[in-house]
Formats: structure tokens, sequence, C-alpha cells
């Protein structure tokens, strides 16, 4: 009996010091009212961000506040706490104990007490961070909390705390945005990329990303790059000397001024014939007077290209064969314009020919739409190219070497998605290529 009593007494008295261990030091007045004065931050990247717990429970313990996994401090009840976080996304998280509730912890209780934050850089003051009550568990016997949302500026920092106690912050410092682990694998793919217009769509597309200023940077060096490359090709001069820049830089800077150069330099129909396989692009620069027979000609699925009809019929296929052919591939070709239908007739194209074309073409479309208003069909299609996309990023190291590092990161993209459809087969292949172009601006010839 003396022994449990004894043993009764030494929990107790163990139970006291872990609550007292787990309230949080408040500061005196003086040192509240300079950190409330304080609310700039001494880093120009940086922005002072201040964390506030609003409501007082029965449970009288203090919570842990971590930034990006770091312990910034403990918050009793009506506390706040201040730090500089760089601009850009942080993930905020709160514990009952040191011990921080991981990212990758999927449980409803992390997902309750974790949240990411912006930290804006158009937005002037401090920014204000409210932590409130969200429900309470009898069974485990514990509170759940939540970050309410972000408030900005100075009067709304001031009317908050105006009656809260300050508790000094651990010394940490914070030189970085949270990063997600997606984030990281879709970084991989643009760190080494010698496409300017894909950094500038990674840019715009994730103004807040913990890599905008290495992105920055990146383009910068790469039109330093592109410049000084230009300039060598500018004395050079030759159709060959430009043709390979835009190989190097397939989405260079100044690729329109390129084009029109090479183009200028071009008089015979070998040139243009030649130029038109290498760089299809250049078609649109070409005289008018030819323009449209280039562009008809490389209309329509590989090895049934209306060049290869028309090649085919002159060296002695019958129109009738050929026509069967055409609608086998159940292929877009074109619904020719009136103008179009007498240059190709012209050409020396059979009527039954270009018949075959636009009743392709019009099938295709109707077999696209059925496609498209099937569910069912529209999600395996989603699937193989969402999968795909996966592959590239698991293969982000090899995808920005060798060939790829030129290919813009859109044109990796698209190049793995059509891959990834060739397993649907028939019609669904060819639905699922062309959502796959559908989904990825590519200007290359893939």
């Amino acid at each position: 009996m003396r022994r449990f009593t004894l043993f009764c007494l030494l929990l107790i008295l163990t139970s006291c010091s872990s609550s007292m261990n787990k309230r949080s030091k408040t500061t005196d007045n003086s040192t509240r009212e300079k950190a409330l004065k304080e609310i700039e931050a001494v880093d120009a990247e940086k922005r002072m961000v201040f964390f506030f717990r609003k409501k007082q429970e029965f449970r009288n313990s203090s919570i842990a506040l971590f930034v990006n996994e770091k312990m910034v401090g403990t918050l009793g009840a009506r506390q706040f706490t201040k730090i500089e976080l760089p601009f850009g996304k942080h993930l905020v998280s709160l514990s009952f104990s040191k011990g921080n509730f991981s990212p990758s912890n999927k449980s409803a209780s992390a997902k309750r007490m974790r949240k990411v934050i912006h930290v804006k850089r158009n937005k002037t003051g401090p920014m204000l961070v409210l932590i409130s009550t969200l429900s309470y568990d009898h069974r485990p016997n514990v509170w759940h909390y939540f970050l309410d949302k972000e408030r900005d500026g100075n009067a709304a920092v001031q009317k908050a705390l105006k009656a809260a106690q300050y508790t000094l912050p651990n010394k940490i410092s914070i030189d970085s945005p949270y990063v997600t682990p997606g984030e990281k694998k879709e970084w991989g793919l643009y760190a080494n990329t010698n496409s300017i217009n894909s950094l500038n769509n990674f840019i715009r597309k994730n103004p807040n990303s913990a890599y905008l200023a290495l992105a920055n940077e990146r383009r910068e060096e790469l039109v330093a790059e592109q410049k000084e490359e230009f300039a060598a090709t500018q004395k050079s001069g030759t159709l060959n000397s430009y043709g390979d820049y835009l190989n190097r830089f397939p989405e260079a800077h100044n690729r329109h001024q390129v084009e029109l150069l090479m183009v200028g330099k071009m008089s015979k129909p070998a040139t243009y014939n030649l130029y038109a396989e290498t760089h299809p692009e250049l078609i649109r620069h070409y005289p008018a007077k030819i323009q449209m027979d280039y562009k008809l000609m490389r209309i329509g699925p590989t090895n049934m290209q209306l060049k290869d009809i028309l090649s085919h019929y002159k060296g002695g296929l019958g129109f009738g064969m050929l026509a069967a052919k055409i609608k086998a591939t159940n292929a877009q070709y074109k619904n020719f314009s009136i103008r179009e239908i007498k240059h190709l007739k012209k050409k020396g194209f059979h009527d039954k020919l270009i018949e075959a074309m636009i009743d392709s073409t019009a099938e295709f479309k109707r077999q696209m739409k059925a496609t498209q208003q099937n569910k069912q069909m529209m999600a395996q299609i989603q699937a193989l190219i969402k999968k795909s996309q996966v592959n590239v990023g698991r293969s982000s190291r090899s995808s920005v070497s060798g060939a790829n590092k030129n290919m813009p990161v859109e044109c990796l993209k698209l190049k793995a998605a059509l891959v990834a459809c060739k397993q649907a087969g028939g019609f669904l292949a060819m639905a699922c290529k062309a959502t796959a172009r559908a989904s990825f601006s590519c200007n290359m010839k893939i």
C-alpha cells in the first residue's frame, strides 16, 4: 500500500511537471511592444509573418508550431509569435508535441493541423495567420486546430494582437519556400532545358515556386547563349548554319527572324522541297503562290499524306483502291475549300480521292465526338496520358540530356503521351493522340 501511494504521488508530480513544460514562455510588455512595432522584414526577399492562437480551451497546454518542418516555437491560448519567411509557399504544421506531423502523414488529425500558406510578394506590410479551434474528439481527448485564412497589413495585425501575449520564436532561419516532391520532379524537367519558351511557361504557371529564381537565372543564361550563337551564325549566313541554329534552339527567342532569313535565301524548288521536310514550320513563310501547295501536300497521317497519295496514284495504283485505303485509315485530312479542291484537281487528284479524304475527315470527327462523350473511353485516355507523365518525371535526368535537351518540355511530355497512346490500339489510339496534342502545346513535328 505504501509503495502504491508513493507511485501515485510520483505520477502526479511527473504529470504536473510535463504540463508545465508544455506551457510556452511569454515575454514582458516592453518586448511585446517592440515585437509589434518591428513589422518589416530585415531581408528584402522576405516578409514578417505573425502566428496567433486565438481561443482558450480547458486544456492549458501549448501547441508546437512548425514551418517547413522546422520548429518555430510554441503557442498557448491568446499568444503570438513571428518569423521572417521568404516569398512563396510554406507548410505550416501544428502538434501537441515536438514530434511534428510529417507531410507524409495522411491521417485526418494531421491534415486538420497542417496547411500551405502563400507569402505574397505583391502585398505590403506584415502577414497574420490565425490558429483556431476546429473540433474536440472526446475519445482520444484532444482538440483539433486549423489555420484560418491569412490576413495582410499592419492594421489586421495590431487589431488581432492588441490583447495577446508574445512568445519568443526559436533561433532558426527559414531561407527558402516549401517544395513538394511533385514540384521537385517538375523542375527536374526544366532545369537543363534549352527552351526559353518552356522556362517562360514554368515562370508563368508557377509564380510562387521555390525554383522561380533558378528559372529566371536559367532563362537569362539561355538568352545570352542564343545571342552569342546567333552572332556567329550570322557571320556564316548560310541556310545550313541557320538550320543548325534552329535545331539547337527549337524555340529560340528570335525564331521568327531566323525563319524569315532562311526563306529569303531560297529560290530553287529543290531547296523549298528540302526545307519543307527538314523544317516544315518554314512553309508558313513561303511565297503565297507555292505556300498552299506545300501545306496541302503534308496533310494526313504518316505514309498516307497527300503527297504520298498523289505519288501512288501517278505510279499506277487505281483511284478506287487508293480511295478505299484512305477510308480504311479512318484519319483526319481536311474539309477542303472549293479553292483547295480546284488546286488538287490541277495537281492530278481524282475526284474520288478528294471525296474519300473529305469522308474520312467527317467520319474521324464523328467518332472523335462520340469518344469525347463516352466517359469511360475518355477516362481510359486520360489515365494513359497521366501515366505517361509520371514516367517523364521519373526519367527527367535522361529526358533533359542529349537530343532531348533541345526539346521543349511540353514536347517531351507530348512525346511520352503519344508513345503511351499506342497501347490503346485502333481508333482509341487515334483519339488518345488527338487528346494528347490538344493537351500539350508543342510546335515541333512529333
